[in-house]
């Protein structure tokens, strides 16, 4: 009997000690949110959250995988990025955003994070994929028309062209 009261007592001195110096085994649950951002309005940005932020340490890493949206084209992309997440709520993840002056829609990509091997036992990933969406800048244009932007190397092409064929119908040829 006063081996099983030693135990206890053991018990309650170590769960005492773990719960005043801040190691108890609370969890930790990272996550990254969705973001959308509008095409030359940059950065965007999303959130990289950590649910009870007692002081552990959740160290993340970050990747971007291209979808309709292709890096370096519509955004910078990123790898081995690392946020450490010690004792607060949240950070921002800013990533530029390219505005190529094409009609095209709403793009996405990805973002990825995974916890690194030095985090804490502690933190747990929750929503590890947000999805960026870049909604276009660009007027959209009209039905059955071409639209290349003026600062493309076929635009100067395609208006010579233009002009050449314009001036051709004009004289009866064809």
């Amino acid at each position: 009997m006063r081996t099983l009261i030693r135990i206890v007592a053991l018990f309650t001195l170590l769960a005492g000690t773990m719960l005043a110096t801040g190691q108890a085994s609370a969890q930790s649950v990272v996550s990254i949110a969705d973001a959308t951002v509008t095409e030359g309005v940059s950065p965007a940005q999303t959130i990289i959250s950590m649910t009870n932020p007692t002081g552990l340490n959740c160290q993340v890493a970050v990747t971007s995988v291209d979808g309709s949206a292709v890096a370096p084209d519509d955004y910078t992309a990123f790898s081995g990025g690392h946020f450490n997440l010690i004792g607060v709520a949240s950070d921002v993840l800013s990533i530029s955003v390219i505005d190529d002056g094409f009609v095209e829609g709403p793009e996405t990509f990805t973002i990825n994070i995974a916890l690194t091997a030095s985090s804490d036992p502690q933190c747990q990933l929750g929503d590890s994929t947000a999805t960026i969406t870049i909604a276009d800048d660009e007027p959209a244009a009209p039905a059955g028309s071409v639209s290349i932007p003026t600062n493309h190397p076929l635009a100067l092409l395609l208006l010579a062209l233009t002009i050449g064929w314009t001036a051709l119908r004009r004289r009866g040829g064809q």
